[in-house]
């Protein structure tokens, strides 16, 4: 085999194209996040709060696919600039429920025109019944 035909057959394999599309959508979440001062992390953070307010850190590492550490770091931030708050647990001195403020619960309809943009932008070039086709492909594969 030459090296051109074994570009040809990375370039053509599932696994090249799903990681090609995750750069692609990793780059355009960062510059919607990058223009309200969030990191992609935060963003998880935030997204799992507005679903499950009031859960642990570790909850929130496992629902958003997060490390520990990375969501130690986020939430460090996010006490910082006022989105979230740590109250301590009844069940044990070490845990704490992750709230979000008033700040935090704020950022919703922000969240949702990110996701919206960020969504149109990485389907445009689809037609309305490939949009549907993609998104139903997506669920089957990562249900």
């Amino acid at each position: 085999m030459t090296d051109e035909s074994i570009e040809i057959i990375r370039k053509a394999s599932t696994g090249w194209r799903l990681m090609k599309l995750t750069t692609v959508f990793n780059n355009v979440m960062k510059d919607e996040l990058e223009a309200i001062n969030l990191t992609k992390d935060q963003f998880s953070i935030l997204m799992t709060l507005l679903e499950n307010d009031g859960i642990k850190q570790k909850q929130i590492s496992e629902r958003a696919q997060l490390p520990e550490y990375s969501v130690t770091r986020g939430l460090n931030a996010l006490d910082k600039e006022g989105f979230t708050i740590r109250d301590k647990s009844e069940e044990s001195r070490r845990c704490f429920a992750i709230r979000l403020t008033e700040k935090g619960h704020k950022i919703q309809p922000t969240f949702i025109n990110i996701i919206e943009k960020v969504n149109s932008k990485l389907l445009k070039d689809l037609t309305k019944e490939e949009s549907q086709v993609f998104d139903a492909v997506l669920f089957k594969l990562t249900k």
